[in-house]
């Protein structure tokens, strides 16, 4: 064999191993792009039905893969909608024994929840509110006191905290656009390629991201009549304060009258 053909030889030889390690490392590099979104898929699902100890699990693993700060937002809001329902579920219980319901609580306006900042109790009384337009209603917290703007079609309110730091919108729209929650997910989706979480379940949206020192959190309730929507901002660095405030809000957000526009 004259020298040349080795040397050609060996070049088809190292070329195809070249080829052959390059297949592999995409093989396995699919397999693990499958195998992490197959995990936050299962986890977002736990967090759906509100299994938030075997969603901060499959959450964990995906840090395995990659040490994502989103995912890591994921896990710190599981840990948070967990504590607030083992709170409310002690408070359900504490109710009952008083021969008090979250019913009688609600028709109240008010009850108490604590949380923790900086290390230290304070304790924040959520106030309940009803739009006798659009018939939705949540509990918000009783520290956004400030009103921004008066709604003269009576559609929601607008609210924020005593330093400004915090601002909080509740409105009802009519669906004059035909929207779904598809194409509200993929709007947002556009609008907030980054953001540290997102879901669609059923006719419900829910996106939280970062904009300069603030975090915003929307969940989007869609009907084939009206929409539902709730915004809150707050600070950075205030962000395992609010995640009980974020819990509180989302699971006391009743939109019952979707399907009618008004």
């Amino acid at each position: 064999m004259s020298k040349a053909k080795f040397k050609k030889k060996i070049f088809i030889i190292i070329s195809l191993f070249i080829a052959l390690m390059a297949i592999v490392f995409g093989i396995n590099r699919y397999n693990e792009i499958q195998s992490y979104n197959e995990l936050i898929n299962a986890g977002n699902k736990y967090m759906d039905s509100g299994k938030y100890d075997e969603a901060i699990a499959l959450y964990k693993q995906c840090l395995n893969y990659k040490q994502d700060s989103n995912i890591k937002d994921s896990i710190n809001f599981a840990k948070s909608l967990k504590q607030n329902k083992i709170k409310n579920s002690n408070n359900s219980s504490n109710n009952k024994q008083n021969d008090n319901s979250n019913t009688n609580n609600k028709s109240d306006g008010k009850y108490a929840s604590n949380i923790n900042e900086n290390n230290s109790e304070k304790q924040i009384s959520y106030i309940f509110y009803k739009n006798e337009r659009y018939g939705f209603s949540i509990e918000y917290p009783d520290i956004l006191k400030i009103k921004l703007e008066s709604s003269e079609n009576g559609d929601g309110i607008s609210l924020e905290n005593s330093d400004n730091s915090a601002k909080f919108t509740v409105y009802g729209s009519n669906n004059v656009s035909n929207d779904t929650p598809m194409s509200i997910y993929n709007d947002l989706i556009k609008e907030h390629p980054n953001a540290s979480y997102k879901k669609k379940v059923d006719n419900e949206v829910v996106f939280s991201w970062v904009h300069g020192d603030k975090i915003i959190y929307k969940d989007i309730v869609v009907g084939e009549g009206s929409k539902n929507t709730f915004t809150i901002e707050y600070p950075k660095d205030k962000k395992y304060y609010y995640n009980s405030v974020v819990s509180h809000l989302y699971s006391s957000f009743k939109t019952p009258d979707i399907a009618q526009s008004y």
